[in-house]
């Protein structure tokens, strides 16, 4: 389903552990958990009416489960000034440039750093 753009990503996403993708009537539903290069993983949750993304997390979490940030545009922060998108972080509720799982990945990729030489 993702598969051009995980290739990209290659060296960050080094597994793609489960993935579930179901249409029916216009409505696409996309999960994953993706085991990126450090040991952490994604969670990945999509939601697409005709074609164009409407509903999005991504939630990073270490080797533990723990959150470190994600992202989401459920419209439950009006006070963050990119209502609905916004980002959790240990020290509370973010402005987010999130808006699609390639934004996450190139953050991910640029957060860890992965270099030809590490993997």
């Amino acid at each position: 389903m993702k598969q051009e753009l995980f290739e990209r990503y290659s060296r960050l996403i080094v597994n793609v552990e489960t993935e579930d993708f179901q249409r029916r009537e216009g409505i696409e539903l996309y999960k994953a958990k993706l085991i990126l290069a450090d040991g952490s993983n994604l969670r990945v949750s999509e939601v697409s009416l005709d074609g164009t993304l409407t509903k999005y997390a991504y939630y990073w979490l270490d080797e533990q489960n723990e959150l470190i940030q994600g992202w989401d545009n459920a419209p439950h922060h009006p006070r963050v000034d990119s209502h609905p998108h916004h980002s959790h972080k240990e020290d509370g509720i973010l402005e987010s440039p999130v808006r699609s799982l390639e934004d996450v990945l190139e953050f991910l990729n640029k957060e860890l750093e992965v270099k030809d030489d590490e993997i």
